[in-house]
Order: structure tokens, then C-alpha cells, then sequence
């Protein structure tokens, strides 16, 4: 099966409350909208459609057993020399509906900074029989001032 669409994503961030940042924080999404071969179905095992969609790149189920299986989020990890899991959403919404796609440290899961989201929509996607399977990048944090790590006390 092959995918309807991809659509990217790329934003680019110079400066944050009038101050420069000492580099662009770059995020990045790729998205790919694909038929959903068990769309409307119950089925106990969802090996037909890991299989499918992990090794080329709505139900609540199926999207979650692509983006949870190593196959697809280890992939992801390798590629980006990442150690930690993929954070993941998984959201049953309609045509255009905002998706908001966790980001973090590809290492230190405590690093504050590296903990927002970003939104995105396709605006013809996902149709009832169709699956988004996205994944979002950054080269850094927010761009705010730096937070302790988790357990660690303000000064």
C-alpha cells in the first residue's frame, strides 16, 4: 500500500522575546498519510499493518502499534543517534484536527527544556479509512532560560 501524501514541516526560530538566539532552533515534521488496511476492523493481532507501514518509513490501535513498535520508533532513535523512547501521541480525530507531537532530549529525559510540543495539521487528513504517522525533530530546547533537571531545586 502506498501512502496518499507526505507533507513536511520545517520552522525556524531566530529570536525569542526580542532577544537572539545564539543559534536557529530548528523542528522539523514529517508526516506520511496512509490507507489504514484494518480501518472499521477488530482484530487480535496487528502484525499486517506493523509490517506494512515499520519498514517503509482512524484507529486509535492501529496508529498505536506503528508509532509504539520498535520497528518504526527504533528506527527513528537509530537515525538521530537518540538512547531514550520515542515520546508518542496517538489521537482519533477528524480531517484537519490539530495533532500536538511531544518532543524531549533524544538522551536526558530530565532536560526541561527539551520538553514541549508541536502542532500540526493536515488539512485533508486523516480520511476515515486512513492513518497520520508523524514524527517531529528539534536540534535543542525551548528557547527560554534554562530549567533545573527534574528533582533538582530552583536557586
Amino acid at each position: 500500500m502506498k501512502p496518499r501524501k507526505f507533507v513536511t514541516f520545517v520552522e525556524e526560530i531566530h529570536e525569542d522575546r526580542g532577544v537572539a538566539l545564539p543559534r536557529p532552533l530548528r523542528i522539523a515534521i514529517a508526516a506520511a498519510v496512509v490507507p489504514d488496511p484494518l480501518a472499521g476492523k477488530f482484530v487480535d493481532n496487528l502484525n499486517e499493518i506493523v509490517l506494512t507501514y515499520c519498514e517503509q518509513l482512524s484507529d486509535i490501535e492501529h496508529a498505536a502499534a506503528i508509532l509504539a513498535n520498535y520497528r518504526f520508533a527504533g528506527a527513528v532513535e537509530a537515525a538521530t543517534n537518540g538512547a531514550s523512547h520515542l515520546p508518542s501521541v496517538i489521537k482519533v480525530a477528524p480531517p484537519g484536527a490539530p495533532f500536538d507531537i511531544p518532543l524531549h532530549h533524544k538522551i536526558d529525559v530530565t532536560s526541561r527544556p527539551h520538553h514541549f510540543s508541536k502542532t500540526f495539521s493536515i488539512a485533508d487528513a486523516p480520511r476515515a479509512e486512513e492513518l497520520v504517522v508523524a514524527v517531529a525533530v528539534a536540534n535543542g530546547g525551548r528557547p527560554h532560560p534554562r530549567l533545573p533537571a527534574f528533582g533538582q531545586d530552583l536557586k
